[in-house]
């Protein structure tokens, strides 16, 4: 594998072939133009300073295809936070997608030599699941009960830690907590009762430390 060790991976693809169309004297031929085509889609779907690394198991042939970046780069060239989640998820999927599909066509393979393919969208899957969770949540309130509002801030400071842990660029961490706190700072901090109902302190004191926890995640 490649020396990419500060960055995270944005895009991965995953191909199994079984029986392989081309000889084993094709597979360092196979590699190299993958590699290249993996480059150059990567840098006009995502942005420019990307790694690409592409790891080859003989026997069957098992492609491996990933692309390193900063989430902070890719995510940003869309603008907003919100819009550049979405987008780039939507991107890293599209993208995976023709590597595999262009993977399947150079390695002569049809459906009945393919084994298994994945389009993986990884962090920026989750991250998406994570900014939509939120916006559920914000419509939520006032229209349910607090006590199941309270419940989901719980299951969905498990995701945002999750997704926190798995980073590993400083710059990313600190970019995607600053905007994911944006995001959760319009969540109401105290509960809010439905309409001609009253909220029980227990209640209260649950939705408080649920909300309180959930901003804490992505405090920097």
């Amino acid at each position: 594998m490649a020396n990419y060790i500060n960055d995270n991976i944005l895009c991965q693809a995953y191909i199994h072939i079984d029986p392989v169309p081309i000889d084993e004297s094709e597979y360092e031929e196979f590699q190299s133009y993958i590699q290249e085509f993996i480059h150059a889609r990567g840098k006009f779907f995502l942005y420019d300073d990307i790694g690409t690394d592409i790891a080859l198991k003989d026997g069957s042939l098992k492609v491996y295809a990933s692309i390193f970046g900063a989430f902070y780069l890719a995510i940003a060239q869309y603008g907003s936070f919100r819009a550049g989640v979405d987008y780039l998820e939507k991107d890293v999927k599209r993208l995976s997608e023709v590597i595999i599909s262009e993977s399947l066509f150079k390695s002569k393979s049809r459906y009945n030599n393919i084994v298994r393919v994945e389009a993986r969208v990884g962090i920026i899957g989750s991250l998406k699941s994570i900014v939509y969770e939120i916006d559920y949540i914000k419509s939520l309130i006032g229209e349910v009960e607090p006590e199941d509002i309270a419940k989901r801030m719980n299951l969905l400071s498990k995701d945002v830690e999750k997704v926190i842990n798995n980073l590993k660029s400083d710059k990313d961490i600190i970019y995607i907590k600053e905007n994911l706190f944006i995001e959760i700072s319009e969540i109401p901090k105290q509960a809010i009762p439905l309409p001609k109902k009253q909220v029980s302190d227990d209640i209260k004191l649950f939705y408080r430390r649920e909300r309180k926890y959930l901003a804490k995640t992505c405090k920097i």
